[in-house]
């Protein structure tokens, strides 16, 4: 196995760790690049402000409350927005704070379905 003058041995035929490359070809420790759909999500999210997801599902449950028609469809992304963000962080959370965003999504569901209903 060749070795190279600071970082020890390499093994081209190590499997992916899934980092990038770095000047002289070899892995790129300091930058990991997101390998799943889930981090790549993540990754983008973390890119912009903090206030912007949270801006972006109040104006889609402003046009859910206010477009009478399809508005359901906007309340309907907000759930599934909601429920992948508990997937997400699901293993971090305490039993309370699950049983609080289960019903947030489930209240949130409802008035999807609520909204999709015709009145007649």
């Amino acid at each position: 196995m060749p070795a190279t003058p600071d970082h020890g041995p390499v093994d081209r035929f190590a499997p992916s760790q899934g980092y990038g490359t770095g000047a002289l070809g070899l892995p790129d420790v300091s930058t990991p690049q997101p390998s799943s759909l889930n981090e790549r999500l993540i990754a983008g999210l973390n890119r912009v402000p903090r206030a912007v997801p949270v801006l972006a599902v109040l104006a889609l449950l402003a046009v859910g409350a206010f477009v009478p028609t399809f508005g359901w469809i906007a309340t309907a992304l907000v759930v599934l927005f909601l429920a992948w963000m508990l997937q997400v962080s699901w293993p971090r959370l305490a039993g309370v704070e699950r049983l609080m965003r289960v019903a947030v999504i489930a209240f949130v569901a409802m008035i999807a379905i609520i909204q999709s209903r015709p009145r007649g």
